[in-house]
């Protein structure tokens, strides 16, 4: 899988195609949705925060995913704050 956290340098198209080129999945968000301190270089604490919840959510969607971390018993892994 490919996945590209926001940034003012990101481009969607490019890892998508990149990915489609390589047979594997891709994950982008809109990079105008998340806040930064240092002029789009990198997340602040809260979009990091944000942008983690997503990648996890969509990370644990994915068949691969799922079939190295079954949930037998409906418990979902727990991620340190």
């Amino acid at each position: 899988m490919l996945i590209q956290v926001p940034s003012a340098f990101a481009c969607a198209q490019r890892v998508h195609e990149i990915a489609a080129a390589v047979g594997v999945s891709s994950f982008t968000v809109d990079p105008t949705l998340f806040s930064n301190n240092d002029g789009g270089g990198h997340l602040d604490a809260v979009s990091a925060r944000r942008y983690s919840t997503v990648l996890f959510a969509w990370l644990e969607q994915l068949p691969e995913f799922q079939r190295l971390f079954p949930a037998s018993d409906g418990a979902k892994i727990a991620i340190a704050p």
